[in-house]
């Protein structure tokens, strides 16, 4: 069994004070997390890859997620952690990272979040889905995920739909 590491807690300037066990967190602490997209750009037309978590998974069992994401850990930047998780959960490696965002997200939990997105060539099969996190790996059309995220959210983990929307309006700005 591996030890846990702490998580990086920060003030709301995203600057450093601190360090927590996620069992130590209380709602006022604000931590960093950070997020990829992996997307495969066919002819123009946009497919994504989605994780669905875990049905034995403490938060949103069973919903369906970005490709990756993991709480940001002591000695750890935001693009060292994605690149770590992304590894974990889907067994992607060697990915050149675009950053796209970073945004602060309240609720339970409040944290700062890192969006990446890499935009490559794969299929469904070059990922590993990491069995203790991930239940079901997914590519699918940009344009139906919109479409699916605004009329089933419940699918989804919170505010996907707005997270696939910006997404979606990055792309099309690189173009």
């Amino acid at each position: 069994m591996t030890k846990e590491r702490r998580a990086v807690i920060v003030n709301d300037r995203d600057e450093i004070i601190g360090h927590k066990y996620r069992y130590d967190m209380t709602d006022d602490d604000i931590y960093r997390v950070s997020v990829l997209w992996v997307v495969i750009n066919d002819g123009g037309k946009y497919r994504v890859l989605i994780a669905q978590r875990k049905w034995t998974k403490k938060n949103n069992p069973g919903k369906w997620s970005l490709s990756a994401a993991g709480t940001v850990e002591e000695n750890e930047s935001y693009e060292e952690n994605i690149y770590k998780e992304a590894e974990e959960e889907i067994g992607l490696t060697g990915a050149k990272l675009i950053p796209i965002s970073k945004n602060f997200r309240d609720g339970k939990r409040n944290h700062f979040t890192m969006s990446y997105v890499t935009i490559g060539d794969w299929k469904l099969s070059d990922f590993t889905p990491q069995v203790s996190e991930v239940e079901s790996l997914d590519l699918v059309d940009m344009d139906d995920l919109l479409r699916d995220t605004a009329e089933n959210p419940d699918k989804y983990t919170r505010d996907f739909h707005e997270r696939v929307t910006g997404l979606k309006k990055f792309l099309e700005q690189m173009r």
